[in-house]
């Protein structure tokens, strides 16, 4: 994410994407910032390496509710909707050479803060798994059987926490080509990577689309009064004439219009 903030953004912004999870950021801290094009970055880091965020459009950014930063390989946002509240959480498994310890530790966060989001109707993991195989082999529930390769020990732990948690890897139930892997169907409507946006070169953008009602409220244009000619009846139009042909008479001008002189009559 270093010195990319900006061109990820427009990316982001051009591909209509509402919220993006990011690892790799690379920053250290627990912070925001605005990366641009009304995109906003939530981060934790602890290092120059690993790293998540979530990044929010400007839309949404003033809905977050809960910010939970576990550590440089998992955080989560909750965010307050219309049709109740949604958990994004953003996650970095550890990859094949890692240490034991580091993929226990990675495993062990994610049992604790999953079952905290239990009541949580929307729930969405946006990361960088390891790879769960064409093969379904036992996990049709979660694996629609649409990737490619051989799983990796890795990519069985990604399997196995999905059907623990009834959670299904998304990018494995559309057929597409291998270099637009896409998702499973119930709020999910697609799931593709995008090759021609890469911000960086050994990674590209995976794009979700997630069918959710959200209300927006239009801002409400000042409009002028308007004048309420069904309540000009026979009574209050003799009114209207006796208090008005005075002022009017007064001010008759063949030179003026006829704003000008309507002005000072409306006006007495």
């Amino acid at each position: 994410m270093t010195g990319r903030g900006r061109e990820l953004a427009n990316v982001l912004k051009k591909r209509k994407v509402h919220i993006a999870c990011v690892q790799e950021v690379w920053w250290k801290g627990e912070k925001s910032r605005d990366i641009g094009a009304g995109y906003k970055l939530i981060y934790y880091g602890t290092s120059s390496k690993n790293g998540v965020g979530v990044i929010i459009n400007e839309q949404l950014r003033e809905r977050v509710l809960e910010v939970r930063r576990i550590s440089d390989r998992l955080m989560a946002v909750k965010m307050d909707l219309p049709e109740g509240p949604m958990v994004i959480i953003s996650a970095y498994a550890p990859q094949v050479g890692c240490a034991a310890e580091e993929k226990e530790a990675f495993w062990e966060s994610l049992d604790a803060l999953l079952p905290s989001f239990q009541d949580v109707k929307h729930l969405v993991i946006g990361g960088d798994w390891r790879h769960v195989g064409a093969a379904q082999d036992g996990y049709e529930v979660v694996h629609g059987g649409c990737s490619f390769g051989t799983r990796n020990p890795e990519g069985g732990a990604v399997l196995d926490a999905a059907v623990a948690y009834d959670l299904a890897i998304a990018n494995t139930f559309f057929w597409k080509r291998d270099e637009h892997l896409i998702t499973f169907k119930s709020d999910v409507k697609n799931c593709k990577v995008i090759p021609g946006d890469a911000v960086a070169s050994q990674h590209r953008l995976l794009v979700l689309d997630l069918q959710l009602k959200l209300s927006i409220k239009p801002r409400r244009q000042k409009l002028s009064p308007k004048v309420k000619w069904w309540e000009f009846n026979t009574q209050n139009r003799a009114l209207f004439e006796q208090a008005m042909t005075p002022q009017l008479t007064s001010t008759l001008s063949i030179n003026a219009s006829t704003n000008d002189m309507w002005q000072p009559a409306a006006t007495a």
